[in-house]
């Protein structure tokens, strides 16, 4: 709790930018409140339409260097400068935002279809689409889907594997057209035919925007980056091209040397069972002999001993490695967004997962949180998924039923049931009294099928029973 509390807020920024030519981090340092520091001295050049790769071991800080990029952070110490001019804190937030497009570690997947994911709220024509999928190669992806675009993907993309998930956040960023494109272990869960597609992407892509790629699959860094930074201990270990690095001794250049080492003995080694093993032959009498042995009793004796300890052993390591007995306190989420709530969640040791979204409220902004579970307040133990339902952009769209010749009584609850609301009742002259004739909305005819906005007017045209005059 105090972690959190202590940090500062965001930097929202006051210049304009919607450009970008480079990035430049120098002596830069940074720490979680309360805790050892994580990051120190960090310096590296990011220039445009190059791919700069920043690898290290579980825990070095990649990532957190990625989510101050973002700035979701603000860093202890050292400069940021965008274009060579200006400091990143400067910056307006929303501009900056608008410039950079993020694949995160773990891919938010929202309940609809692959589109609805793609365009994210906003609107545009399937030809467009299409279009833009033509462009970059996702065809092959989409027709393995089983309704291609119209694939409903579900819950936090239930009906995906990892890396079909992967690949929707790639084309969600991509359709956005940004200028900076950060992926943060985005490869991890591709398999090989489609992390060689993506990899090809990405080569043509560099010449129309700057890549920064934070990844632990080192294999595929030799392929794309210009420029391979190596976080050691909070710092920049090395640099370089996938070449000047295996000339020095690093984290790099040693995991390369190992995967030689193993292929290497993989290819020479020979097993032969022949040479390695003579067996003496076995009768009964033998047998019996070796099973009521001393030796034998004693390697029993010896063998359930180390079963025994192991298990203790197992038992008081899984203990402390799952924080037994440890809760915290869950944290007040509604009316953020799901970056800041789940920016929180992360400090307090909390995973998030995203349920149905599909009641509006209007009292919050878009995309806010409206629900929690469990809810602010409560005790969990570490690790804990925290369960959100965010706000829709807006009421959603409903189906208008078909009412026609169906009486006021029969129609009104059968509206309001749908989430609408009844307006102007206007009488006709009909023999059907209070037959439902026509249906409208602002003014404008509407038909069974149409669909309108969630608690809208819907006005009645009904008869008065009266016949009609010729």
């Amino acid at each position: 709790m105090y972690e959190f509390a202590a940090m500062d807020k965001e930097s929202e920024g006051q210049e304009n930018i919607n450009t970008f030519s480079s990035l430049d981090i120098k002596n830069l340092s940074f720490r979680f409140a309360g805790r050892s520091q994580l990051l120190k001295n960090i310096t590296l050049n990011v220039p445009k339409n190059k791919c700069i790769a920043i690898v290290g071991e579980s825990g070095s800080g990649k990532s957190t260097l990625g989510q101050i990029l973002q700035k979701f952070y603000p860093f202890e110490k050292g400069q940021i400068t965008v274009n060579g001019t200006h400091a990143l804190e400067t910056l307006k937030t929303t501009d900056w935002r608008n410039l950079i497009g993020v694949v995160p570690q773990e891919v938010t997947i929202f309940n609809g279809n692959v589109v609805d994911n793609i365009l994210m709220g906003q609107e545009d024509t399937p030809e467009h689409i299409e279009r833009f999928c033509q462009t970059y190669g996702f065809e092959t992806f989409i027709q393995s889907l089983s309704q291609g675009f119209a694939t409903i993907l579900g819950e936090e993309g239930i009906n995906l594997s990892g890396g079909q998930k992967q690949m929707i956040a790639l084309m969600r960023v991509l359709y956005k057209q940004p200028q900076l494109l950060l992926l943060d272990e985005f490869t991890s869960a591709l398999d090989r035919n489609t992390e060689q597609f993506v990899l090809d992407l990405l080569n043509v892509l560099k010449s129309k925007l700057t890549i920064i790629f934070i990844s632990h699959r080192l294999h595929a860094l030799a392929k794309i980056a210009d420029t391979i930074y190596v976080i050691e201990n909070g710092e920049i270990g090395a640099f370089g091209t996938h070449s000047s690095l295996m000339q020095t001794t690093n984290f790099y250049s040693s995991f390369w040397k190992t995967l030689q080492l193993q292929k290497h003995s993989k290819n020479t080694s020979r097993f032969s069972p022949k040479k390695m093993f003579s067996f003496a032959k076995i009768t009964p009498m033998n047998f019996l002999k070796f099973l009521f042995s001393r030796s034998f009793i004693k390697q029993i004796g010896l063998a359930l001993i180390a079963i025994i300890v192991f298990s203790f052993l197992a038992l008081k390591w899984l203990k402390s490695y799952t924080h037994h007995a440890a809760f915290v306190e869950v944290p007040n989420l509604v009316g953020l967004s799901l970056n800041d709530a789940k920016t929180m969640l992360d400090n307090f040791d909390l995973r998030t997962q995203v349920q149905d979204s599909s009641n509006y409220n209007p009292k919050y902004p878009s995309g806010a949180v409206i629900e929690q579970e469990p809810l602010a307040g409560e005790k969990v133990k570490e690790n804990r998924k925290i369960y959100l339902i965010l706000n829709p952009s807006d009421y959603r769209k409903v189906i208008i039923p078909d009412v026609i010749h169906s009486t006021l009584r029969q129609t009104r609850p059968n509206l309001e049931a749908l989430g609408f609301r009844i307006g102007k009742l206007i009488y006709v002259d009909d023999l059907g009294r209070d037959e439902v004739l026509e249906l409208r909305f602002r003014g404008q005819k509407i038909n069974a099928g149409d669909l309108i906005k969630k608690t809208s007017a819907i006005d009645l045209v009904l008869g008065n029973g009266n016949r009609k005059l010729n």
